[in-house]
This record gives C-alpha cells, sequence and structure tokens, in this order.
C-alpha cells in the first residue's frame, strides 16, 4: 500500500522530539485523569509520547509502521487503527494523537468507533488545529496527482472536535497546543497553484503512484511577489491582533464515558485555577528580556513582536526584529539601551527583502536612559514575517527593548500575563466542558493574554480579506519588470561607460608608448644612417659596382 511505503520512510521518525511536539507531551500528560490503569496509544509512531507516559501504569502502542515502532520501549503491536487488535472496554484510556487527521474518508467513521469501542472510561484524541489543507499540496512529478505532503485529509476546529463525541459519551475538555504561532490563512493559494508552486517535503511520496519525485518551485521572483502581495495584505493593516487570533497549532480534546462523567468532574475539574498577574503592553513592544519574544528562526504567524540575537561578533550585538505592521512614512522605532545616550553607538536600518536593500533610519531624538528615536522616512516591503528591523549596537551596551510607533490613532495594547516556569494552563468553563490553555516555558515569560479563550467563536480560522486576482500579481509582476529593466539599463550602461574608460585608457597608454618609440628614433637615426651607407658600400665593392664617389 502507496500509504504504508510513506509511514515505513526511516527519516521520518526523528528520535528527537520538536518544540512543539514538547508543547503536546506535556499537555497530554496533565489530561490523563488520576484513576486511568492502563492506555492505549493507537498511532503511537516512533514513540515519542508512548515512552514518556507513567511507567506506573500499563501501555500499549500500536501502529502500522513496523519502522517507527523499533523505537517504541513499551508493550507494542502492529495494527491499524481500523481494526484495533482489542476487546470492547479492554483498556480505561485510548489515546490517538495526531492520526485521524490521516483517516481516508472511506475509513473515517470506522476509525473513531473502534477508538471508543476499545475505551472503558477516556478518549483522548490530538489533531493539528485549524489547518489549511490546500496550503500543504505537493504534486508529483510523474503523475501529476495533488496530495497533503503528510497526508492529511482533514482539517479540524473546536466545532469539529465536539462533533466526533459519540452517543453515550462527553466532553470534558478541550486543550490548546503546540506552537504558539500558527500560519495564518494564505488567499493566495490558487494563484500560486495556476503560477505552479507546491508544497515541498523530502519525505514525499505520492498516494496515487507512490512516487518520491514531486514538482519543486521555480521562478524566486514570482514567488517573492506572492509573499508579498501576502504581506501587504497580512500588515497592511493589523487584523490579527495578539490575544484574539488562534495561534496554537495543536487542539486536544478529552472524552469520558457518561457513567463516568460525574466522577471525573468531581476529581479532576473542580481545583481552583491558579491566577496570573497582567501588564497592558503594546503588540508592537519588544521586551529583549521576555524569553518568549526571542526566537530562533522565524515562522508565519507573527501576531506580536519577536527578534532574533546574533552575538557572533563580540564587540557587536546585533539583532533582527520583525513587527507585525507594514511601515509607514513618519512613524518612528524607540529603541532602550543600557548605556548612556552620550556614549550610544547604535545603528537601525530596515531590511528590504524583495529589492534587497537595506534603509538606514535617521536618529531623530536621544533622551535620558539610553532612549534612541529612530524615524522612517522611506519605508519599505514587510515580509511574511512582518516588517523586519536590525538594529547594531557596538560595546559592552544591551539592547532593553524596542518599540514600534505608528501614526494611527490605535495603540495596538493588549493585556500581557505572567506565566512562571514550567507547564502553565489557563482554564474556562465553555457551555458543559472545559476550554483551556497549556503552555510549558524553561523560564518565566510573558505572553498576550488569551483573548479567544474565553470567547464562544473559536471557529474562525481564516482572515477576512478578498483573495487577489491574477491582474494583481500580473500588474505586480510588470511594476517589478519595469523597475528591474530600467535598472538593468542603468547597469548595462555603467558597464559600458566603465569598458569604454578601459579602452581609452589603454589608447592613451599604447600612444604614449609609440610617442616615446618615435623620439627614440629620431636620437638615434643619424646613427643608423652612417651604418647603413658602410654597409651599403661593402655589398657595392663586393658585386663589382663601386664607383668611389661619395
Amino acid at each position: 500500500m502507496k500509504n504504508n511505503a510513506y509511514y515505513e520512510q526511516e527519516g521520518l521518525w526523528q528520535n528527537t522530539p520538536e518544540a512543539y511536539q514538547v508543547q503536546v507531551l506535556c499537555d497530554i500528560l496533565s489530561l490523563i485523569p488520576s484513576d486511568t490503569g492502563s492506555i492505549v496509544d493507537i498511532g503511537c509512531g516512533n514513540g515519542l509520547i508512548t515512552n514518556r507516559l507513567p511507567e506506573t501504569i500499563p501501555v500499549l502502542g500500536i501502529d502500522v509502521s513496523e519502522e517507527a515502532l523499533k523505537q517504541v520501549k513499551r508493550d507494542k503491536q502492529v495494527g491499524s487503527i481500523t481494526e484495533i487488535p482489542l476487546s470492547d472496554d479492554e483498556f480505561d484510556m485510548i489515546m490517538a494523537n495526531d492520526i485521524i487527521e490521516h483517516i481516508p474518508d472511506a475509513m473515517y467513521e470506522k476509525a473513531l468507533e473502534e477508538l471508543f469501542r476499545v475505551a472503558a472510561r477516556y478518549v483522548l484524541i490530538t489533531v493539528p488545529y485549524g489547518e489549511d489543507l490546500e496550503k500543504a499540496k505537493a504534486k508529483c512529478s510523474e503523475c501529476g496527482a495533488l496530495y497533503h505532503e503528510n497526508h492529511h485529509k482533514h482539517s479540524f476546529v473546536e466545532d469539529d472536535l465536539l462533533r466526533l463525541c459519540p452517543k453515550g459519551w462527553r466532553v470534558v475538555e478541550v486543550r490548546y497546543s503546540g506552537d504558539t504561532t500558527r500560519m495564518p490563512y494564505d488567499d493566495t493559494i490558487a494563484l500560486r497553484r495556476e503560477l505552479g508552486f507546491y508544497a515541498t517535503f523530502e519525505q514525499c511520496i505520492c498516494e496515487a503512484c507512490g512516487s518520491k519525485d514531486f514538482v519543486r518551485p521555480e521562478g524566486e521572483l514570482t514567488m517573492k511577489l506572492l509573499d508579498k502581495l501576502r504581506a501587504d495584505r497580512l500588515y497592511g493593516n493589523i487584523v490579527r491582533k495578539a490575544g484574539t487570533y488562534v495561534d496554537r497549532t495543536e487542539a486536544i480534546v478529552l472524552f469520558v464515558k457518561e457513567e463516568w462523567a460525574q466522577a471525573y468532574r468531581t476529581l479532576e475539574i473542580m481545583e481552583k485555577d491558579e491566577e496570573y498577574d497582567e501588564t497592558l503592553s503594546s503588540v508592537l513592544h519588544l521586551d529583549f528580556t521576555n524569553p518568549h519574544q526571542l526566537v530562533s528562526g522565524f515562522v508565519e504567524g507573527n501576531s506580536w513582536s519577536r527578534a532574533y540575537l546574533d552575538r557572533s561578533d563580540e564587540n557587536t550585538l546585533t539583532a533582527l526584529v520583525c513587527f507585525p505592521v507594514a511601515s509607514r512614512k513618519g512613524d518612528r522605532i524607540s529603541v532602550r539601551t543600557t548605556t548612556d545616550t552620550e556614549d550610544l553607538n547604535l545603528s537601525v536600518f530596515g531590511r528590504d527583502y524583495y529589492k534587497n536593500v537595506d534603509i538606514i533610519l535617521p536618529l531623530l531624538d536621544k533622551r535620558e536612559g539610553g532612549i534612541a528615536v529612530f524615524e522612517i522616512e522611506d519605508p519599505w516591503n514587510p515580509t511574511k514575517y512582518g516588517t523586519q528591523v536590525f538594529m547594531q549596537i557596538k560595546g559592552d551596551a544591551e539592547l532593553v527593548s524596542a518599540t514600534y510607533l505608528t501614526n494611527e490613532q490605535e495603540p495596538f495594547e493588549v493585556p500581557f500575563i505572567h506565566l512562571n516556569r514550567g507547564h502553565s494552563v489557563l482554564k474556562h468553563e465553555a457551555g458543559g466542558y472545559i476550554r483551556s490553555w497549556g503552555f510549558y516555558t524553561k523560564e518565566e515569560c510573558m505572553f498576550p493574554k488569551l483573548m479567544w479563550l474565553f470567547s464562544g467563536e473559536l471557529n474562525e480560522v481564516r482572515i477576512a480579506e478578498a483573495a487577489p486576482t491574477m491582474l494583481d500579481v500580473k500588474e505586480l509582476m510588470e511594476k517589478n519588470y519595469r523597475e528591474r529593466e530600467s535598472n538593468d539599463k542603468i547597469n548595462s550602461l555603467t558597464q559600458e561607460i566603465s569598458s569604454l574608460n578601459q579602452k581609452v585608457s589603454s589608447l592613451n597608454m599604447l600612444a604614449n608608448n609609440v610617442e616615446a618609440a618615435c623620439a627614440e628614433a629620431e636620437k638615434e637615426w643619424p646613427l643608423k644612417s652612417r651604418e647603413l651607407l658602410r654597409w651599403s658600400r661593402g655589398l657595392l665593392m663586393s658585386l663589382g659596382l663601386h664607383t668611389n664617389k661619395k
């Protein structure tokens, strides 16, 4: 079976968990009810979760991939979610983490029935939240088929998870987990497909023919233009504010059998929630002391400011900051450092990724406390990660904060909550079940308060924007082409002038050499003439033609 070939790839099963998997693991462990006596992890993969389940509980890992099961350290066996090789009510809990999104429609209902058949008390299901399936479609080079790069068939929002609950069962909690930056809906997908751009993943295997060859994107300029078009729509107006946009990548739902529901509520969710301190701050403010605003790399979906720090030069600290806003003339950037204003050695410039140029920001004002304010005179294009700003500070100074200040009336301020080290969970009663948010951090940090957590509407995963047309892209490409053509002509003329200058220089050098040779010849001519005359006379004498005439 071609799908099985995909899951048997050794490279698909990595031993080291990614950051989002650590978050999911923490939340799953915290959701296991205290009276759980046994667990089946169906679709356990390489055991990233299975191997870390409580050792005091009997655990069985089941997966279709023999390759994946090689790394599972608990009891294990080969098996499918559509035909679980266990009896009814055999285990207290059955969990299916990141598996039901893979199930084809024809087997989907059967797979769900199997989960609830085997479980005696609890079913726990983890899925990607609000995934845009079209975004991840790859195209086979051999047969031309389109397929999801990870073989996903279903996308889920909260209502979809609630509808999974069969008769005789109850939803007790929906937990949001995974990454804290989820890719926003891409309204340029249709254009990307029309222009031949598809997803790429080295472990891609076509579901139709089994080929590992897939269409790779060609045309870097076109890709940049499509990204620019999307960035303009995302950041031209801040339509996604931190705290209101569901930016988690995973959702976990816990079901309990009706006869155990009351006991579960008594044991698990009547505990008092922890109180958190709040601070009002702008989503365009970056605190360099807040660990969660510092990243190792940028991803799409930043709804508040993030930064990457480069300390490779011991004398210079460089920060690349992404603000979720489009730059405009007259906007300012205020930077606070640990250096006194008089000794401040700080430069700030914008990076235009599309034009491949840096725009130096002039210093507008210096204030006490190591504050420098820079003004934007020449706006630049945002990327899909936001508006990129580089800051470089020399010496022993450190960056404390950076704030993007716009001329807009709206302050873009939201409450931020203070999170302690370890695993934090925020909970809210929502129509008969608990809606919660889990977050694991190694350091104390601040995070935008989750307005959406307390909202009744969590199913809008798209940004309401009119989709661009081919005409939009055509005009953008033509404009870019004209700019490039103009630049090419300027570069061509510059090269021609340089070539002509080199030729003129060579001719001048040649002329100087000829002139010097002629002057030298004039000096030597009388001597050469006498030598020629003597040689001629000698020749005539040898021929008997000498006349003795002078």
